[in-house]
């Protein structure tokens, strides 16, 4: 995924008024305001609410369900060719703004104060998760 069709597949998202948060090394590239390596995909942290809009968004856009030996309704990906991956990490946000990820039973959440961060890919300001 080359930062043009992130800044791209995330402005799109955005304009449709959905609030995501950028995940994994994007997130982190963002954080520090430069890109430090080549990446395979787009890990974007969305809710739940939102994940049929933006799967019809880029499936109009020739993106399809990834073949993965186990994919979850709160954790798949959509790829439109070599290195065009998009890969969803599903969340419901509780009254903490913790995003709960998951099985409420499976213990998995993204603390609130992870959700908080902002970075830049090519001066484009994007939501990031931090490891808080």
């Amino acid at each position: 995924m080359v930062a043009r069709d992130a800044i791209e597949i995330l402005g799109m998202i955005e304009r449709q008024g959905v609030r995501i948060w950028l995940d994994g090394g994007w997130a982190a590239d963002a954080l520090l305001g430069r890109q430090t390596r080549h990446h395979w995909d787009l890990d974007i942290v969305i809710e739940q609410k939102d994940v049929n809009a933006v799967v019809g968004m880029l499936q109009i856009r020739g993106y399809r369900p990834k073949h993965q030996n186990n994919p979850r309704p709160w954790n798949f990906a959509l790829y439109n060719g070599p290195r065009r991956e998009v890969d969803f990490h599903v969340v419901v946000l509780d009254e903490q703004g913790n995003g709960i990820c998951g099985p409420p039973a499976g213990g998995r959440f993204y603390p609130a104060a992870s959700l908080t961060g902002i970075g830049a890919i090519r001066g484009k300001v994007f939501r990031c998760v931090t490891r808080a």
